[in-house]
């Protein structure tokens, strides 16, 4: 194996894009920064300024958006800002009104030609979502304006075959300052890392494809008969030479000396009943349910384990089942309420604190808005109500709530109703609240599971101890013990 040595970096760096850099980073203008702003925050201004290609991986709650505005100088401007809709439309204003209120901005959303039209006004930023960024600003067919592109949560471009990414490499080929920001750049391994630091050095630090990449720093973890790789394992010391070869241009920080709450992780578990235990273990043997006298089952096992945790969770939606008439999700299968009896049980107990809960299901988010002033996520200005201390009970699915949302500030107790599969949904829930500006000194994450059952395997990957593959090849094989 070869290692890369800072020269060779170099070398993998066109003289013309190093000398342009090098200008870039000379021609920063001093401007003051916001006293408010913690060290480590003035740490992260002046490392935008050294690299104008750079990442910010710091975990969530630490201001990573703070940082970018507070970084900006009249050269970086204009700037367009790339984000999830909801951090577009919830964050961004807030914050550049908080920290830059002397910059401009277009929020760019509505119908096409509405988002056309606002793309036109000359301002200091545009805030656009990444599902629509790719058509609206016509990639390909003329050149942009603008100086710098921030690109928050850059983790949603860990796959350099959707659509997004390629999008995303089009857009910021020519760009002069690319700065990433995530919490979680690795969510699920070390070869998520390539794509997004490719869109920051176009190869020059991880090699210049993936495939290189993959074929230096790892090796085949597992084969399907066709010869397909199913997964890839570390070479020894590989990781350690990944890092270092990053730790350049992407920033983050040692958080000990940063206030965080401290995070109680509680769990709450509890037995199926008889007949509904019967009914999960048909599934998890069979591949097969009862409707009413009609016995139906599945055919994948990525089906059978869907089914596994809608039945842990109480119910079972009839879609999806071979030999059931085709319905959609209104035809339900009732297992149990014990999973809603134990979130009775938990708010009872905080004598009234504010609580956020996470679901999965549709069927979840039903039950869960019975209680008495629960609201969902998506009502509109929920967010702003919860951080009034509005909202007895804010539910959310991870999906639309894990990424740059500050909620900290309307409670400090968290309950995962249903858990999700993805440890950077994980990850970044549970940071919605465990950051920094939280008032309490603790924050409760309340965690529901059944016991002997998938829920038990989902919290393992999230929390890091087997991977999704494993998880997957783990229901199989209790299946296959019961055939």
């Amino acid at each position: 194996m070869i290692e890369h040595t800072s020269a060779v970096r170099e070398a993998l760096i066109d003289p013309i894009d190093a000398l342009q850099l090098a200008l870039d980073v000379a021609a920063v203008p001093h401007h003051p920064l916001d006293p408010r702003l913690h060290p480590y925050q003035r740490d992260g201004v002046a490392h935008l300024h050294a690299h104008p290609r750079s990442g910010l991986f710091l975990v969530p709650g630490l201001g990573k958006t703070a940082i970018s505005l507070s970084a900006l100088t009249e050269i970086h401007l204009p700037a367009l800002v790339i984000a999830p809709k909801r951090v577009i439309e919830e964050v961004w204003p807030e914050e550049i009104a908080k920290w830059r209120p002397d910059l401009t901005y277009s929020l760019i959303r509505g119908g096409p030609e509405q988002r056309k039209k606002r793309l036109l006004e000359d301002t200091d930023l545009h805030l656009i979502t990444r599902d629509t960024f790719g058509g609206d600003l016509n990639l390909g067919r003329k050149k942009h304006r603008y100086n710098t592109i921030i690109i928050d949560e850059l983790s949603g471009f860990k796959n350099r075959g959707s659509n997004r990414w390629k999008h995303m490499n089009k857009l910021v080929k020519d760009v002069p300052y690319v700065w990433g920001l995530t919490g979680t750049p690795t969510p699920n391994s070390l070869i998520d890392l390539w794509p997004q630091m490719f869109l920051l050095d176009r190869g020059a630090r991880l090699n210049r494809t993936l495939t290189a990449y993959r074929t230096e720093y790892f090796r085949p973890g597992g084969r399907l008969p066709n010869g397909i790789i199913t997964n890839w394992t570390l070479r020894p010391g590989a990781e350690k030479r990944i890092h270092t070869l990053v730790d350049d241009i992407c920033m983050s920080i040692n958080q000990s000396h940063v206030k965080m709450p401290v995070k109680n992780d509680v769990y709450h578990r509890f037995d199926l009943p008889t007949k509904v235990r019967k009914a999960y273990d048909d599934m998890n043997e069979h591949f097969v349910a009862e409707i009413g006298e009609t016995q139906v089952s599945v055919e994948h096992a990525a089906a059978k384990t869907n089914k596994l945790s809608q039945i842990a969770s109480g119910f079972m939606y009839h879609s999806g089942l071979v030999g059931a008439e085709e319905s959609d999700e209104a035809d339900i299968t009732h297992h149990h309420m014990l999973r809603m009896e134990i979130v009775q049980e938990i708010l009872e107990d905080a004598q009234g604190a504010p609580a956020l809960i996470f679901y999965r299901f549709h069927e979840d988010r039903r039950r869960l808005l019975q209680l008495d002033g629960a609201v969902d996520l998506r009502t509109p200005h929920s967010i702003e109500r919860w951080n009034r201390g509005n909202i007895p009970i804010l539910l959310a699915h991870p999906a639309s709530a894990g990424h740059g949302l500050n909620l900290q500030r309307g409670g400090s107790l968290m309950v995962w109703y249903g858990m999700t599969w993805s440890s950077e949904e994980y990850v970044q829930g549970t940071g919605r609240l465990v950051r920094q500006g939280q008032p309490s000194p603790a924050v409760a994450v309340h965690h529901i599971l059944a016991n002997d059952t998938i829920d038990e395997v989902v919290l393992d990957v999230v929390q890091g101890r087997i991977t999704r593959q494993d998880a997957l090849l783990k229901v199989l094989e209790r299946g296959k013990r019961g055939r």
